[in-house]
């Protein structure tokens, strides 16, 4: 393989300011997974099955919850910020946008099927979702792409 496709597929690294930031927001996204995300339950509380169909279940163990995965994503952030590679920090950030949203648009827009009226959502689940954008514009954002310095 060719070095300049092979140095296609490396992540390039992210400045050193964005870097602290993107590692406060994983600590923002984990929070978020203990705020409110329904009426008094947390992400711990709610069921990843609740990501294919709607509504709340009372049995929900946390190796099984939303929680889980976005704490393991907010890891993953802080991670990718130890190792210092984008593409790391902006799958993870992805996920922790993705999990709230999709949890939200099944739950809340899907009222019809037993799911939750939007009044019902609370901060953690907006708060996971705000949070998980902004590490994934700011790692987008900051690239380093610049070269070595010449001494």
């Amino acid at each position: 393989m060719p070095s300049d496709v092979a140095g296609r597929w490396q992540s390039d690294p992210v400045t050193a300011p964005a870097r602290l930031v993107a590692a406060l927001l994983a600590l923002v996204t984990a929070a978020c997974s203990f705020l409110p995300w329904a009426g008094d339950r947390n992400a711990w509380h709610i069921a990843l099955r609740s990501l294919t169909s709607a509504g709340l279940t009372s049995d929900t163990a946390p190796a099984s919850s939303i929680g889980l995965v976005v704490v393991v994503a907010a890891a993953l952030v802080l991670l990718g910020d130890l190792v210092n590679r984008a593409a790391v920090v902006m799958v993870a950030a992805l996920v922790t946008v993705a999990v709230p949203v999709v949890w939200i648009a099944v739950n809340a827009l899907d009222h019809a099927n037993a799911g939750l009226p939007m009044s019902a959502i609370r901060i953690g689940a907006y708060g996971c979702a705000a949070a998980g954008l902004m590490t994934l514009v700011l790692a987008a954002a900051s690239v380093d792409h610049r070269g070595p310095a010449v001494r």
